[in-house]
């Protein structure tokens, strides 16, 4: 079952089969594979499982492997590939940051030429688009192939069945942009201002509330937030054309630098987003509905539709540096290629790393819910003790009840056996002893009449306050639960009216 659940994910992609292994790997070249993420517990049932990873890597390439992973949301315990594992972390449907590329392409250059035996294993979450953006990157700075087209190409014949790999259009502009780079070196890059963005056609276009329906979001390097409509309110005007049309225009302007992300929303719902980079734009820059992100694979959005932004250029020198340093050497550069940092030399300490953000999102996870487990073992001893006292209470008022009841039969038997005595020393002080042996043996049978009628009345007693406290828990325990059912008709009736 787990096998064709795991063909379904992997889609059409090529998988690994020999002998045991039933893997969405595929080799790329001798020396670079491209697999999905090594997961485990239930994820492990439809993706990669951890332990026939860890079985793959360690019986064909023992000790001469090493593990990219390209994952930004997600992380593993690196001791299980013997710590043989090395980040490049980006967001999934987006390309990575121009800056990031050469130094990935220079450590995988560094550990595949110590020998030929010698291996790299690059991951994302399904094992295609990114792997492939930063996989067909490298084969053209190893000298592979000379375009950006033709290392697509090869990757998507071999990774796929359906000769689809690398499809998001960013991740292909940004192949693109380092293949420029290998071929005619480094670029400058000068600060650009946004000046006017044209969106359409659209099919229909309201005459009022534009800002309301559309909005417009623009980052750098997809995190920093550098323009939002909803809260830039006073920094742009929205105006449509007889074409249906929408036309931004911002009288502030709005500076960028390096790698962009402009993305457009309709009601919530994202209609398209681009990346670019500022060192590869002069005057404006259009895109139609084959460049942008989401737009190409929807058939809502008409054919013609497009977008094209109007710059300005500056003439100040550059800010950052250099684009993308191949040269081997990284003297003009100033980013740390896994954090991520604010522009125009901001302060970096009041922005933190995705990772730091995910280690204390999960520490304040566990101490809530170490919290509630406090609470729920106080509950419970707490409970328990009110039932202990319960039980020792009601074994207490049984013993007091059987005691006075023996009590008062044995002042009884006391009293009548001495008034016997006393009456039948004064009156029959003449008999014989036979007669006196006959009467005690009488009284004797009397006696043992009387306890046996006592014993049994007792006994039926503590059976009725038996019986009394446990009607009375019977009773608590219902309503307790018809309370809680009350409790939960009441929220999901308030979360059915909120929905």
């Amino acid at each position: 079952m787990s096998k064709k659940i795991r063909k379904l994910v992997s889609k059409k992609k090529k998988r690994f089969k020999l002998g045991k292994f039933d893997l969405d790997l595929s080799y790329i070249t001798s020396q670079i594979i491209a697999m999905g993420f090594p997961s485990s517990k239930i994820e492990g049932l439809y993706r990669n499982k951890m332990e026939h990873v860890q079985k793959f890597f360690d019986t064909r390439h023992n000790n001469k492997y090493k593990i990219y992973n390209l994952c930004s949301e997600r992380s593993y315990d690196h001791s299980k590939f013997h710590y043989r594992v090395a980040r490049y972390p980006f967001d999934d449907h987006n390309p990575p940051v121009l800056e990031l590329i050469e130094p990935f392409c220079r450590s995988v250059d560094a550990w595949v030429k110590q020998g030929d035996q010698y291996i790299t294993s690059i991951h994302c979450k399904a094992g295609k688009g990114r792997t492939g953006c930063l996989i067909c990157c490298w084969m053209v700075y190893n000298g592979d192939f000379e375009t950006a087209q033709e290392s697509m190409e090869y990757y998507s014949k071999i990774r796929t069945k359906n000769e689809k790999g690398v499809t998001i259009p960013s991740q292909k502009r940004y192949i693109h942009y380092f293949t420029d780079i290998v071929k005619n070196g480094n670029r400058k890059l000068y600060q650009s201002t946004i000046d006017q963005l044209v969106i359409g056609p659209f099919k229909k276009l309201p005459s009022s509330n534009l800002t309301k329906i559309f909005n417009l979001k623009i980052y750098f390097e997809g995190k920093v937030k550098l323009f939002d409509c909803k809260s830039d309110k006073n920094n742009f005007v929205v105006s449509t054309t007889q074409e249906k049309m929408l036309i931004f225009k911002f009288p502030n302007n709005i500076p960028v630098v390096g790698d962009i992300r402009v993305s457009f929303y309709q009601k919530k719902k994202k209609i398209f987003q681009f990346w670019f980079h500022t060192s590869y734009v002069d005057k404006q820059m259009k895109l139609f509905k084959i460049n942008l992100d989401s737009a190409c694979k929807n058939k809502k959005v008409e054919d013609n539709f497009s977008a094209e932004i109007f710059f300005s250029k500056t003439k100040q020198e550059p800010q950052i540096g250099v684009c993308g340093v191949v040269d081997k050497k990284i003297s003009n550069a100033t980013v740390k290629f896994e954090d991520y940092y604010l522009p125009n030399g901001q302060d970096k300490k009041n922005l933190k790393t995705r990772n730091q953000k995910i280690t204390e999102n999960r520490k304040s996870k566990k101490s809530k819910r170490r919290q509630s487990n406090k609470r729920h073992k106080h509950k419970s001893r707490h409970k328990h003790k009110n039932k202990h006292k319960r039980n020792k209470k009601s074994k207490s008022s049984s013993e007091e009840s059987s005691g006075s009841y023996s009590s008062s039969y044995e002042s009884e038997t006391s009293s009548s056996s001495y008034s016997s005595s006393h009456s039948s020393s004064y009156s029959y002080s003449s008999s014989s002893s036979l007669q006196s042996e006959e009467s005690s043996d009488q009284t004797s049978s009397s006696s043992s009449s009387i306890e046996s009628e006592l014993s049994s009345s007792d006994n039926s007693e503590i059976k009725k306050n038996r019986k009394k406290n446990r009607k009375k828990i019977r009773k608590k325990k219902r309503t307790k639960s018809s309370k809680k059912k009350s409790k939960k008709k009441k929220k999901n009736y308030s979360g059915s009216e909120s929905d």
